[in-house]
């Protein structure tokens, strides 16, 4: 379960289950994880250690587009100390060692319901190895079938060969209003999931939704 896949073999993918279960393509960030959170804490933690907000938030930025992105490499971008990037970087790593810290509440059981009937595939954009740390400390990893991690923030370059192969068999769940339109734009059922926190509650509907699907 969980297997990181290479993108630009999106359409090479063969999973036995989907020949006998329906696929649920679901996104991460904001999606099932309080991304903004993770990113706040990370620039408060400079600002405690000396780094202007503004400075933090820029680097970060750049960090996250880097290739690849590193924590190491943000504390680089941040302070000329070795001292003073061993703080950060110290201060940086707690914010992975707590278990689904971001995490909104209700993903895990939202999850297994779905897993019960479907085969789920996460769909992220980012950097590898920044979502491999996120999907990480969320503990999430085990619900998905494959992990596809893209560089286009609007995942057409997955989605068309997705589509291509499992047809009206596949369904979208997203945050990005872009994606989900492009989803929609080649034929995919695409469910839109509101910004902002997100409770238990919230994700019943949605499973509920997705269940009285006529596939």
């Amino acid at each position: 379960r969980g297997r990181w896949f290479d993108p630009s073999n999106a359409h090479k993918v063969l999973i036995f289950e989907s020949r006998m279960k329906k696929v649920i393509l679901v996104d991460l960030d904001h999606t099932l994880i309080r991304t903004a959170h993770l990113k706040e804490h990370t620039i408060a933690i400079a600002k405690r250690l000396g780094i202007a907000p503004k400075v933090a938030r820029e680097n970060l930025a750049a960090a996250i587009a880097g290739k690849p992105f590193h924590i190491r490499s943000y504390a680089r971008r941040l302070s000329s100390s070795k001292h003073h990037r061993a703080a950060l970087l110290k201060e940086f790593l707690k914010l992975y060692e707590k278990p689904k810290r971001y995490n909104f509440s209700g993903v895990e059981h939202f999850l297994r319901k779905l897993s019960r009937r479907y085969v789920l595939m996460l769909l992220t954009h980012g950097h590898p190895e920044y979502q491999s740390w996120k999907v990480d400390q969320s503990k999430l990893r085990h619900f998905f079938d494959r992990i596809i991690v893209t560089r286009d923030h609007t995942k057409r370059r997955e989605l068309a060969p997705l589509y291509k192969k499992f047809g009206k068999d596949v369904t979208l769940i997203d945050d990005s209003r872009t994606v989900i339109a492009v989803a929609r734009s080649i034929g995919m059922r695409a469910f839109l999931v509101k910004k902002g926190d997100k409770e238990g509650e919230y994700y019943d509907g949605l499973a509920s939704r997705i269940n009285k699907l006529k596939w």
